[in-house]
């Protein structure tokens, strides 16, 4: 993937959120669209496609040490770790909460990153583009943000929340505005100047937006584009319909299942908070084996560096040092 490719994504997302941001100004969304189980809805349907890439990454990392046997073990570990998510979740939620939001803004960071590891400011970057989509609703929102984590444990603890992530807020726009300045003077990379038109795009839409509509747009928009482009790679001994089919396939089911669960609460209890935890949850428990591979794959080969002009060699090819000796 080129970073032609790359720059597209960004002048998409850019675009996007100007859209957002403008219908945002024009009043309050009408009630059919506000909501919770409509935008965790489009969080599922936009998500789970680049969730779905766990299995190829998997394959990746697996293969070589498992053999006709990664498979199996690869869908064991997956759905052990949803499940351990689920029963922390049902006996610890408060701790588990936030648990999960130190986990994704680590995630959120080091996957929507632009600039390379050598890059001295990259650690600086990923510490904003952590921070900035969990904390920025607090300071435009902060009853609305309270209450979705209250759904989720209580009332006392999701203002203990807001309370502490408010401050945090402030440090990245802080932040967000020193990286700003930082880009008048030489030296400058043009991956610097981007961060700061995504980061500064991140921080409009949390302020016009509520906050799961926010997430919503930042999630469908941002972080799941670039993720397909920084990992997909179709290995050299699996056709282009497999490859999506496996995608789509594992996507289609993950939803139903989600999905379907919500449903059976939804029926039992009504469509109230109990319904909206639940879909966090189910994509809570989806997300944490998502992050851990993710970070197994970070660390077992370089990551993809979108300021350059080189492309992104699949893993599996043929003739790639690591693996071919599998064909």
């Amino acid at each position: 993937m080129t970073r032609d490719a790359s720059i597209l994504q960004t002048r998409s997302f850019l675009y996007a959120s100007l859209l957002f941001f403008c219908l945002g100004l024009l009043g309050p969304t009408p009630s059919a669209l506000t909501s919770p189980l409509l935008w965790g809805a489009a969080i599922a349907l936009g998500g789970l496609p680049h969730g779905a890439l766990d299995w190829w990454l998997g394959r990746e990392q697996m293969r070589p040490l498992l053999g006709r046997f990664w498979s199996i073990s690869f869908a064991t570990l997956y759905v052990a770790c949803a499940l351990a998510v689920v029963g922390m979740a049902l006996f610890r939620p408060q701790e588990t909460l936030v648990v999960f939001l130190f986990a994704a803004a680590w995630h959120f960071g080091a996957s929507d990153s632009l600039s390379s590891k050598s890059d001295r400011m990259h650690r600086f970057e990923t510490l904003l583009r952590g921070l900035a989509p969990l904390t920025m609703p607090t300071l435009a929102w902060p009853g609305a943000t309270r209450q979705s984590f209250a759904y989720l444990t209580d009332d006392s603890f999701g203002a203990a929340l807001v309370s502490v992530l408010s401050p945090l807020a402030l440090l990245t726009l802080c932040g967000t505005l020193a990286l700003a300045v930082r880009t008048i003077f030489p030296g400058c990379r043009p991956t610097h100047r981007r961060t700061v038109f995504e980061l500064f795009a991140i921080s409009s839409l949390a302020v016009v937006l509520p906050p799961l509509e926010f997430f919503a747009v930042y999630f469908c928009l941002l972080h799941s584009p670039r993720h397909l482009l920084r990992h997909i790679a179709r290995p050299s001994d699996v056709s282009w319909s497999r490859y999506g089919l496996v995608v789509g396939g594992l996507s289609a089911v993950a939803a139903a299942s989600m999905f379907s669960v919500a449903a059976i609460v939804g029926l039992e209890i009504g469509l109230g908070p109990a319904t909206v935890a639940t879909t966090f949850w189910a994509l809570a428990a989806l997300s944490a084996p998502h992050i851990l591979l993710n970070a197994w794959a970070e660390r077992a080969r370089a990551p993809l560096d979108l300021s350059t002009r080189k492309t992104h060699t699949p893993p599996f090819a043929a003739g790639s040092p690591r693996y071919g000796h599998l064909y």
